[in-house]
């Protein structure tokens, strides 16, 4: 059982960890929230698919620490960046994370989330123009149209289980 007064003093001091979607690359389609979460930031932990123009909004003063992923090249394991979301915090800092497009499409923020939970640290989720309709909208396709279609369907494939399934037949 949880001590709600320990709870309380506890949200007095921790910041929550914001999570930022960055949108689908064009720093101008970042949110105005989004934009007033980096101001405030002590500590960003930035995605490679963020557009790095992006992090102009923040201070210059911030610490800006760079946990990357890009196909077969990681500039840490997953694990490694829930444990410094979690030491900055523990350190007292104001810390975001700068997901590319939103944060909780095709990204890793359950696992995020869930490192928070079991720590007791809150945090909140700005959600962010995902590539998906940020890219079709810029090419003047729209997802769904009255007459036309009501509904879309999002997947992705990945060159891991080509590889493993499909190529070595």
């Amino acid at each position: 059982k949880k001590n709600k007064l320990g709870l309380l003093i506890r949200d007095l001091y921790i910041n929550p960890v914001t999570f930022v979607g960055a949108g689908p690359g064009d720093p101008d389609l970042l949110t105005i929230k989004g934009m007033k979460a980096l101001s405030n930031a002590d500590c960003i932990l930035y995605d490679a698919l963020a557009n790095p123009a992006i992090l102009d909004f923040a201070r210059p003063e911030v610490e800006k620490l760079f946990v990357g992923k890009r196909a077969g090249e990681h500039s840490m394991k997953q694990e490694k960046i829930t444990e410094l979301i979690v030491a900055k915090v523990k350190q007292g800092k104001i810390v975001v994370r700068l997901k590319g497009g939103d944060p909780s499409i095709f990204g890793r923020l359950s696992e995020e989330i869930q490192e928070l939970k079991n720590e007791d640290i809150p945090y909140r989720i700005i959600p962010g123009i995902s590539a998906l309709n940020g890219v079709t909208i810029a090419g003047g396709l729209l997802l769904t149209a009255r007459g036309v279609n009501q509904s879309f369907l999002t997947a992705t494939a990945t060159t891991e289980i080509l590889e493993k399934d499909y190529l070595k037949q």
